[in-house]
């Protein structure tokens, strides 16, 4: 699998997504309502921008690893993701953020982690202190 289109799995109801490592399109709105979607979801490094709406109202997940190379994150991306507790983010250097990509999501219970060299970076960009306040 290569793409990941618009919509594709939209309100499936499976509990786990592995997405391969050659995956070079995801599409917007691809998990959208997926309701009983649970635990970790993890990018592949060959996603660079997570698209608007892409897990937006998938309350069971609960851990989030984006790459190094992630750029963009946007809009509403992760909104209504009530239990995540992990966010990875592999990359140094702090991705676009959307404002509204983890809204109502319990900003006070995520732990973000993000590598040592970049923490200066997360905590002086103003988005992903305020979307995140945990860093």
């Amino acid at each position: 699998v290569r793409e990941v289109g618009f919509g594709s799995f939209e309100g499936n109801n499976f509990s786990s997504v592995a997405l391969p490592g050659k995956l070079q399109l995801l599409g917007g709105e691809a998990f959208r309502e997926c309701q009983y979607l649970s635990g970790e979801v993890r990018i592949p490094s060959s996603i660079v921008t997570l698209p608007i709406r892409c897990f937006q109202d998938c309350p069971l997940i609960t851990g989030v690893v984006l790459p190094k190379n992630m750029k963009t994150i946007e809009e509403d991306a992760f909104s209504n993701d009530m239990y995540i507790k992990t966010i990875v983010c592999e990359n140094p250097e702090p991705p676009y953020l959307d404002v509204n990509a983890f809204r109502n999501v319990v900003k006070t219970q995520v732990n973000v982690e993000v590598p040592k060299e970049g923490l200066q970076y997360y905590k002086n960009n103003r988005t992903w202190r305020l979307q995140l306040i945990k860093i």
